[in-house]
Parts: structure tokens; C-alpha cells; sequence
């Protein structure tokens, strides 16, 4: 026998993306000690919930039609660049990380608050400390508590998402149509029948989104000292920097582990499309052919009677007279 299959992890245990954004402190012990802020974004998953609805169709009894449909994703990339919805997700949350990283250092003190964020450019996303597209540009200056305020933090990595999620909406958009385009040989194909004899039949076809419970958390505090490339939480440094550390926090210059935020809702594009087929309510047929089928579905209970009556009686003949040979 082979070993017991590994237990799956809970919905609960979700995955977490990682941030870190530089600390600017005013009292320093030493010019080349630097500081940073490391913020865990946990996504725990929640449902699954039907998106904007791509393509409808209804097809009327008897009727058969052929449906293409293809990804705007593979039509505008390579093959060796092409990648699921999720893996698209972690690339943009990898620049948008990237892209706050090395933007100003941020200055954490409980005592001042003044702030001021400028941005300029066309066509592009700018959330003033991090854009995508066109010709974005922007800078921002921060000396208030909630550069590094847990909530602010969270609240800005959710509009991050929230644009990330549309963005990949729109890039990985599919386009279904009835008509064949098939430029790049990446155009599937399908053929919707609708069977019933008196009743029209409607498809739909929607996007699928995975529904998310994001939470933040200022997960530790970093330093690198002197002489170093590494940085290590400051709960491991020794000797009388250990002391220094500890008044820094005390006097609010350096913020506090373990800091939560509240909870947001947010909405992930996930691969391929949801089809959907509803029964028309109207009845197309005429009153004499909806009484001939009628009488057929009675004349077939009858016959499921009777064969129930002749096993129940024990008669194991065959229930169709076999037929009688030409002469």
C-alpha cells in the first residue's frame, strides 16, 4: 500500500504577498544604519462569484450554431510570455513592490503630520507611489504617522489590487464570436445545439472572479547596520544598539510589529469563461403538436406500467414480440 494522501490546506491559510518601504529616522546612533518596514498582505479565500457577462445567445428549437472564441492575452504576447490570470497578478504586484521600494523613503513620527503627493502624466495609472503605462510620473514627500500607519498602508495595497485586478480584466479580456478570426491559429471553437422541439434556449457566458479577504499586518521591523548587507530584525540586534532600537520605538520614531489593519473585499479575473444555458418560458409550438407530444409522454408511462405489471407477475418474456420471418 502506498502512504495516505497529503491533507489539503484549509481556505483559511490563503497566501501572502510581501512589502517593504523604507524608514527615514530623524535621531540616528549612526548615519549608516538603515531601517525598513516589512507589511504582510494576507489573502484568505472567501467564494467565488460570477463576473461581467462576456457573450449571449439564444438559439431557437432545432437550431445549431458554432461559437469562436479566443484570449485578447495570447493574441498580443508570445508564446514563452504567456501565463495564467494569477500569474499575471503576482507580475504586477511584483512591479507595483518594486516600484515602492524605490520611491522616497517614508518618515515615521506620531508628532508631525504633513504630507504631499504631486503626479503627472497621460494614459497611465498613477496612485502617486507607484504607476503602470503610458507616460505616468510621480513623486511623493511624507513626514506624518500614517506613511507607515498600518490602515493607510492596507488601504493604498487595495487600490493597488483593485487597479491591478481591472487591469488584468482588460488585458486578458476574451472575445467570443460567432464569426472566425483566426489570424494567430489560437482561436477555439465550439458548436451549441439546441435540442428541445418547442422551446428556444439562451447561453450565456460570463467571467469568473475569486472573491478575497485581504488583510494587512506590519509584520517586523528591519535594520541593516554597518558593515552589513543583511538585513535582520531589530529584536535580534545586541549590545547597547539593542537599547537605542528599543528608545526609538518607545519615542514613536520607529513604528510598532504587529500592528493589523481592517479587512477589505477584493476581487481576482481568474482563466476561461463560465457557460450557462437557460430554458426559454415561451412555448413556440402549435396546440395540435403540443397534444401529439402529450399523448407520447402518456403512451410511454403506459408502457413502463405494463412491462412493471409483467416482471411483477413473474413473466420473462421479451416484451416486443420478436418479429415474424418472410415467407
Amino acid at each position: 500500500m502506498g502512504p495516505e494522501p497529503r491533507p489539503w490546506c484549509p481556505d483559511s491559510a490563503g497566501f501572502i504577498v510581501y512589502e517593504v518601504r523604507p524608514l527615514n529616522v530623524r535621531e540616528l546612533p549612526n548615519e549608516r544604519i538603515v531601517f525598513r518596514a516589512v507589511y504582510a498582505h494576507r489573502f484568505v479565500f472567501k467564494c467565488r462569484q460570477r463576473g461581467p457577462l462576456v457573450y449571449s445567445l439564444t438559439l431557437l428549437p432545432q437550431e445549431e450554431r458554432t461559437i469562436y472564441e479566443f484570449e485578447r492575452h495570447r493574441r498580443t504576447n508570445s508564446s514563452s510570455s504567456v501565463m495564467s490570470s494569477r500569474g499575471t497578478f503576482y507580475q504586477y504586484l511584483s512591479n507595483v513592490g518594486e516600484s515602492a521600494a524605490s520611491s522616497s523613503s517614508f518618515t515615521f513620527d506620531r508628532k508631525s503630520d504633513s504630507s504631499s503627493v504631486s503626479g503627472g502624466g497621460s494614459a497611465g495609472i498613477d496612485l502617486g507611489f507607484f504607476s503602470i503605462g503610458g507616460g505616468a510620473s510621480a513623486g511623493s514627500s511624507s513626514s506624518d504617522s500614517s506613511g507607515h500607519d498600518v490602515s493607510r498602508v492596507a488601504s493604498t495595497f487595495n487600490r493597488a489590487v483593485q487597479i491591478t485586478s481591472q487591469t488584468i480584466e482588460v488585458s486578458r479580456s476574451v472575445v467570443v464570436s460567432q464569426y472566425e478570426d483566426d489570424e494567430k491559429g489560437v482561436s477555439t471553437s465550439r458548436k451549441l445545439k439546441n435540442a428541445n422541439r418547442c422551446r428556444s434556449v439562451t447561453y450565456y457566458a460570463s467571467r469568473i472572479y475569486e472573491k478575497f479577504v485581504l488583510s494587512t499586518i506590519l509584520s517586523r521591523i528591519e535594520v541593516r547596520l554597518p558593515g552589513s548587507n543583511v538585513f535582520i530584525p531589530i529584536e535580534d540586534v545586541d549590545g547597547p544598539l539593542r537599547d537605542e532600537i528599543r528608545r526609538l520605538v518607545e519615542s514613536g520614531q520607529l513604528p510598532r510589529g504587529g500592528t493589523t489593519s481592517k479587512e477589505y473585499e477584493v476581487g481576482l479575473p481568474t482563466d476561461g469563461l463560465l457557460w450557462e444555458a437557460e430554458l426559454g418560458y415561451c412555448d413556440s409550438c402549435e396546440p395540435q403538436r403540443d397534444t401529439l407530444y402529450d399523448l407520447e409522454v402518456e403512451l410511454a408511462k403506459l408502457e413502463v406500467q405494463r412491462r412493471t405489471a409483467l416482471l411483477a407477475a413473474g413473466t420473462l418474456d421479451p416484451f416486443e414480440p420478436a418479429p415474424v420471418p418472410p415467407v
